[in-house]
């Protein structure tokens, strides 16, 4: 009776440590994980019943990076897409496009969905000016790229949020919505979503980044 006593508690040891194990896992779109390879991610999203394409040219991003674009309905956007980012064919960085045309409404649906799951946003100042000085996260290549085509920035709303994991690396999830007015006078809002992984020595070298300048900034003027 000891010996079975002793079993059925290591079993259930066991099953608590996988529970955590699990729900410390951060999981993205169609169970894809950080980490994964260009070809599990594949695998998964073409399983879950997406459209998917390799692309070996990343816009204005470090090279060697590859990128898979995966397309469908995606937080119920019709025609939306997420752009997987791959270093050393390891997911780092998604970008979620989930917009469509000329609607608006989507960013505060998203803002209030994000808030229940991850919290308030509780990224720090200087992380949030990393992601805006810098191609951190490549929310400066979609805010200039909105800018090029002869359009009306109206607003751009934004939440960051910086969440710790249990290994010490960290998720950075930046949800920003630009509001504007094209050419033919139609208002739309383009709402996107960036998921990225840094390791806790990332994130303080990029934090004491943005500290240095502004206090070079300070000082100089």
């Amino acid at each position: 009776m000891k010996k079975i006593g002793l079993l059925l508690g290591i079993m259930l040891l066991v099953i608590c440590l996988t529970s955590t194990v699990f729900a410390d896992a951060f999981t993205l779109h169609s169970g894809v994980m950080f980490g994964m390879t260009i070809e599990e991610v594949e695998k998964l999203e073409k399983e879950a019943g997406f459209s998917t394409e390799v692309s070996s040219y990343v816009l204005l991003r470090d090279e060697g990076a590859t990128e898979l674009d995966v397309s469908g309905t995606i937080a119920g956007v019709s025609d939306a897409t997420i752009e997987y980012i791959f270093y050393d064919n390891k997911l780092v960085e998604a970008d979620y496009r989930l917009y469509s045309a000329y609607t608006t409404g989507e960013y505060n649906t998203f803002l209030s969905t994000m808030k229940n799951k991850y919290g308030e946003p509780n990224a720090p100042e200087a992380w949030i000016t990393a992601l805006d000085k810098t191609l951190v996260t490549g929310r400066t290549i979609k805010v200039t790229a909105n800018q090029m085509f002869g359009d009306t920035i109206n607003k751009i709303d934004s939440a960051v949020w910086l969440i710790e994991q249990s290994d010490g690396s960290f998720i950075s999830i930046d949800l920003v919505n630009i509001n504007k007015t094209d050419t033919k006078n139609k208002t739309k809002d383009l709402p996107f979503i960036t998921y990225a992984i840094f390791t806790s020595d990332e994130v303080n070298a990029i934090l004491s980044g943005v500290d240095n300048y502004q206090n070079k900034l300070s000082d100089d003027l």
